[in-house]
């Protein structure tokens, strides 16, 4: 039985989700079927090796990085305010959730829409 509160699942679904939208362009539906298939993959992987501690494997990462793999993106890429974007990405679904908030406390810049930064690496 998993240990994370079904809030903690819940804000970590969507900051992934919003994470592919709003930092590598992928449109809601795209976003939703990625996570989707993402958590498909890894309990079906968890039946067949019949290893109920994979139940919490989806959550072993980050949010921002798990959306770089699933977007075909080295975690590493980088955009020019892209930390500052996925902060307060995380922020706004922890506070939607109701847990605190632990995402750059510190972070005060406004959001930064993606159509005014650079467009993601591409390799």
């Amino acid at each position: 039985m998993s240990e994370l509160s079904e809030q903690f699942k819940s804000s970590y679904r969507k900051t992934t989700e919003d994470c592919l939208i709003e930092l590598h362009g992928l449109s809601r539906t795209d976003a939703i079927a990625a996570v989707k298939g993402y958590r498909s993959r890894l309990a079906d992987a968890a039946q067949e090796l019949g290893a109920e501690w994979m139940e919490d494997l989806e959550y072993h990462e980050e949010p921002f990085n798990l959306a770089c793999d699933l977007a075909g993106k080295d975690p590493h890429w980088e955009v020019e305010g892209s930390d500052a974007v996925y902060g307060q990405i995380m922020a706004r679904n922890e506070q939607r959730a109701g847990l605190p908030i632990y995402a750059y406390p510190e972070t005060t810049t406004p959001a930064i829409p993606l159509t005014e930064l650079q467009q993601p690496i591409t390799r």
